[in-house]
């Protein structure tokens, strides 16, 4: 029987069971609700038979993120989602034996990229309040250290480095000649970004998204930035074509409506306050700067039983038992308040059932 190589059957990998329209899907971070009916056929009517039978222009495309974030187009490579991104960043600087530092917990592909590239991985870990102080980050990052993974905010704790906080990680980076890659997949749920610092810090590189705020997750496009020479690494590595063309197209079409994105963020804002109110009256209720809610229920709560209960009424949410410093917490992916509204109602009825069975 042939084998693959080395390691490969070590990697975990866990496939969810088929989607189900019937349920609200509050455990992906992806786009609540749905899209309003004029900017839908919009968005459709841009569509040509072109963009499905022609190769996409990435150069174009490339050119407009150019515009929309203000760098120049060298320092851009389009992606796949951020998740391309990130493992083109594994593919171009990172050797077997390589020390990759990577917070904990955080995005599950990180750790797939570690074992697929043979890197040695070193966790630091966040606290039980969520946070993890930049000394505690900056004292982990070694004259070993070949990458810094560092999403920003962070997911599922939803913690955030301001960019006073981020200046100190890259020059302590700096002086061990660590390259840092901060993913920015919930800018602009949080308006903290890297990007300004690009120009200063040659071992910076930044992903984004248009999965999170931009409500496009089905179709799979992102783009890094980075300097040239950075960039210019990543590009070597790049699949023949990064992202498919009618991809691209809605991309562009969301760039070109800036206040798709603006109306979203604010609908998942008021859905945020609606929930960090509702989980601080019977836990605790963490900040978050992603497009989620995190929140600590009481100890003696069985979480499995009370996400599985709360599926069964039609929300999936996202749920801990145990882990530092996520056991016991919960994690519901925020929206339109409409739709927290429904899943609380939801909740609540789980809640008060646990809530009497509970003897304490």
């Amino acid at each position: 029987m042939i084998q693959p190589r080395e390691g490969i059957l070590s990697i975990d990998r866990l496939y969810d069971g088929p989607a189900d329209d019937r349920t609200c899907r509050l455990d992906k971070n992806e786009r609540i609700g749905t899209i309003a009916e004029p900017i839908w056929t919009e968005m459709m009517l841009s569509l040509k038979p072109r963009d499905l039978m022609a190769y996409p222009d990435l150069p174009g495309f490339r050119d407009r993120v150019s515009e929309w974030i203000d760098l120049p187009p060298d320092q851009i490579l389009v992606t796949s989602g951020s998740d391309q991104a990130i493992k083109s960043v594994f593919e171009a600087f990172v050797s077997p034996g390589d020390e990759v530092l990577i917070p904990s917990p955080t995005f599950a592909m990180y750790h797939v990229y570690k074992q697929m590239f043979r890197a040695k991985g070193v966790e630091v870990t966040y606290g039980s309040d969520m946070s993890m102080p930049v000394e505690k980050l900056c004292k982990s990052i070694k004259k070993d250290t070949r990458l810094l993974a560092l999403p920003n905010p962070n997911s599922p704790t939803g913690a955030i480095y301001k960019e006073s906080d981020l200046v100190v990680i890259l020059e302590r980076a700096r002086a061990s000649e660590t390259l840092v890659l901060i993913d920015e997949a919930y800018y602009p749920f949080s308006c903290v970004t890297a990007l300004p610092l690009i120009r200063d810090y040659s071992n910076l590189l930044v992903t984004r998204t248009f999965s999170k705020a931009a409500g496009l997750a089905g179709a799979r496009v992102g783009f890094a930035c980075g300097n040239a020479h950075l960039i210019d690494a990543l590009t070597r590595v790049r699949p023949m074509y990064e992202a498919n063309g009618i991809a691209l197209k809605l991309g562009t079409f969301v760039m070109k409506h800036p206040d798709i994105i603006d109306a979203y963020v604010a609908e998942v804002s008021a859905g945020k306050r609606f929930l960090k109110e509702r989980f601080g009256r019977i836990g605790t209720a963490y900040p978050s700067e992603g497009n989620f809610q995190v929140a600590r229920l009481p100890s003696g709560i069985p979480i499995h039983d009370l996400v599985s209960a709360v599926e069964d009424l039609g929300f999936r949410i996202k749920g801990w038992s145990s882990g530092n410093p996520m056991g016991g917490c919960i994690r519901i992916t925020a929206g339109p308040v409409a739709v927290m509204e429904s899943f609380w109602q939801a909740f609540e009825t789980i809640w008060n059932l646990h809530a009497r069975q509970d003897p304490s």
